[in-house]
């Protein structure tokens, strides 16, 4: 397997648009209907993207890239905070449920669950949420062939 972020953020996206109760889904990985919007118009919303890099080893036989992948859910602006509070929660809950049958596969090593902010104020574009960022820590790796240098 090659190793590529993109292809884990686009793959996390696609996973995470199954679930029914997200409106939208973006990720910093996608250039199409998918990609980063400027604003959010349309609720509940999640944006997937690269987080801190924990680790990059390029050591032949293997290459091994270790980030982390934030997934925020924004939910209305304004709106009735118990409800908003209510509808993030259910999504956190559907996500986690998603991924616990779907970690890795055939697009990472390893996706473990790191942390979650808990329900929190999430800022997009200078507009404030409500919402809840999941922390996830993915792991790649691929096997190198060492090349003498010029």
């Amino acid at each position: 397997m090659a190793i590529s972020q993109s292809l884990v953020i686009s793959s996390m996206r696609t996973l995470i648009d199954e679930v029914t109760q997200i409106e939208r889904v973006y990720s910093a990985a996608n250039a199409d209907q998918h990609a980063i919007p400027e604003a959010i118009n349309e609720f509940p919303t999640i944006v997937v993207y690269p987080g801190e890099t924990l680790e990059y080893i390029l050591t032949a036989p293997h290459h091994r890239h270790t980030y982390e992948v934030n997934v925020d859910v924004y939910v209305r602006a304004g709106s009735d905070t118990g409800q908003s509070a209510a509808l993030a929660m259910g999504i956190v809950e559907a996500l986690m449920a998603k991924f616990a049958g779907n970690v890795g596969g055939s697009w990472a090593n390893s996706c473990v669950f790191l942390r979650n902010s808990g329900l929190a104020v999430l800022e997009y574009n200078a507009v404030d949420y409500l919402g809840w960022r999941l922390v996830f820590r993915v792991s790649e790796q691929a096997a190198i062939t060492a090349a003498k240098g010029a």
